[in-house]
């Protein structure tokens, strides 16, 4: 390959990008860290940030700016929050600000964007504009009602049902994946929900979101979440249940549910639950995490059982 049929590749790369790429897009069409130094003394190619770099021809817009904060941040990176809310025309937000989102803190863009972390980032949370990797509509909202206050997520999550950007279905499957304790946003974001869709429980944990990810990814309906102990004897709610099927789901946490005494309530609840015919079927942490497959096949099986 000659070293023009490589500026050709380079430029058809991008092109696509708004003018900007990444040393190893074009490593991949063959370029060496020497024929790099040379397009840069020669000012045919410009420095954008570490390894990314922009085409003399392409004017510096705000979606080059995306495109070097997505490469410079690497291949997990997304385009979120603000800048995601710009992306998809949401109520209230416009170009200007450039913000990723990215699995992990390593990453350090300094100035050129603002970062932010979250290990809960899932394939179903990102859709793709002009090429660019971007959080969904429903993700978007959910992480900007930890920054912004009632009135103005109400109009952005009420302009995007209207415009039909985004169904409450996907609102609420997003925010099951994320709602627990702790988080921020989360309490706003469960009341406009509610609101809008009557009946709808959020999950009250980090184990109560991930069991519901479980069941849901494996082609289970959704439980009623904090469903009343049928138990007269028990004045408490358990995590989930299948009402129809009476069948009781309890997720035991890595924090909870460790001390003598947790276990011997929790036996006393499921054999009240027994009494007054429910099952009870009890999952850890470790069950969820490690072998969700198992999971959803106790469930499976249960519920057809009690078809």
């Amino acid at each position: 390959m000659t070293r023009t049929d490589i500026d050709l590749a380079i430029a058809q790369i991008a092109e696509r990008q708004h003018g900007a790429f990444s040393y190893e897009q074009a490593a991949a069409c063959g370029a060496t860290e020497r024929l790099a130094e040379r397009r840069l003394a020669a000012r045919r190619w410009f420095r954008e940030a570490e390894d990314v770099f922009r085409l003399p021809g392409a004017p510096r817009t705000w979606m080059t700016t995306l495109w070097v904060a997505v490469l410079a941040a690497g291949a997990d990176a997304v385009i979120s929050h603000e800048a995601a809310a710009a992306l998809h025309g949401l109520a209230t937000f416009r170009p200007g600000p450039v913000v990723v989102l990215v699995p992990h803190a390593r990453t350090r863009l300094d100035q050129l964007a603002t970062v932010h972390q979250s290990r809960r980032l899932y394939p179903e949370h990102i859709t793709l504009i002009e090429g660019l990797r971007v959080t969904t509509v429903a993700r978007t909202a959910i992480d900007l009602a930890a920054i912004y206050r009632r009135s103005r997520m109400e109009i952005v999550v009420d302009d995007s049902l209207t415009s039909r950007k985004a169904k409450l279905p996907e609102y609420c499957a997003t925010f099951d994946d994320l709602a627990s304790r702790g988080r921020k946003g989360v309490r706003l974001m469960r009341v406009i929900l509610e609101d809008r869709q009557p009946g709808y429980i959020a999950p009250q944990s980090r184990a109560e979101s991930l069991m519901l990810r479980v069941l849901r990814q494996g082609g289970l309906p959704r439980p009623v979440l904090q469903f009343p102990h049928p138990s007269p004897m028990i004045d408490s709610h358990v995590d989930g249940a299948y009402v129809a099927e009476r069948i009781l789901i309890e997720v035991d946490s890595r924090r909870w549910h460790t001390k003598v005494r947790d276990i011997d309530r929790d036996h006393e609840r499921d054999q009240a639950a027994n009494l007054v015919d429910w099952d009870t079927y009890r999952f850890s942490w470790a069950d969820l995490t490690k072998r969700p497959d198992w999971v959803v096949s106790q469930l499976r099986q249960a519920r057809r059982k009690a078809a």
